[in-house]
């Protein structure tokens, strides 16, 4: 009667496999792209090469979930969902939800332009931490930028998509190899 469907289909793990299986430096030049690391021009062409739209859209849909009100049970999650606000000050719960938008909007943004679309205004990362602005605005960056750094490099992050392209490996396994390679 009904499908039964994944959040990430096996095609798009399939996807991930191929695009990133022994692929560790695409993978950290992914996260420099993201965090707006300087780059040759060789290495942005090299991401826009790999990166289809495709894999842009999985990457995407991995980085930077969007609410999916027909996903699986489990399934309904976007970057807001895990905000426990319930016990948070609604002073502080207001900032919070500001400096997570903020994010939202700046990794919709870097997806944006790895597909060759420029912001007219964009928001740059190193500017996410800054005393220029209001003592609000400044917190706001600060933890906007603080997450940014922790989900891109955490567990539902760019190590997500080493654990995906991962066969025969644990978890534990991934990170630690992905660990001991980084420190060559």
């Amino acid at each position: 009667m009904f499908e039964k469907k994944k959040r990430i289909s096996d095609q798009e793990i399939g996807l991930i496999k191929s695009t990133f299986k022994d692929q560790e430096q695409l993978l950290i030049s992914l996260r420099k792209f993201l965090l707006q690391g300087d780059m040759t021009p060789d290495e942005v062409s090299y991401l826009r090469t790999v990166f289809s739209k495709e894999v842009i859209r999985v990457v995407r849909k991995v980085l930077c979930p969007s609410l999916d009100k027909g996903a699986v049970i489990g399934g309904t999650v976007d970057l807001f969902s895990g905000m426990d606000l319930t016990a948070t000050p609604i002073e502080h719960a207001n900032l919070g939800i500001k400096a997570r938008k903020l994010a939202v909007d700046y990794l919709n943004q870097q997806f944006n332009e790895l597909e060759g679309n420029e912001a007219k205004e964009p928001i740059m990362f190193d500017n996410l931490i800054s005393v220029e602005g209001t003592p609000e605005q400044n917190y706001i960056n600060f933890i906007a930028r603080n997450f940014l750094l922790g989900h891109l490099d955490g567990p539902g992050g760019i190590i997500q998509f080493l654990i995906l392209s991962m066969e025969g490996e644990t978890k534990e396994e991934a990170v630690e190899r992905m660990k001991k390679n980084s420190s060559k």
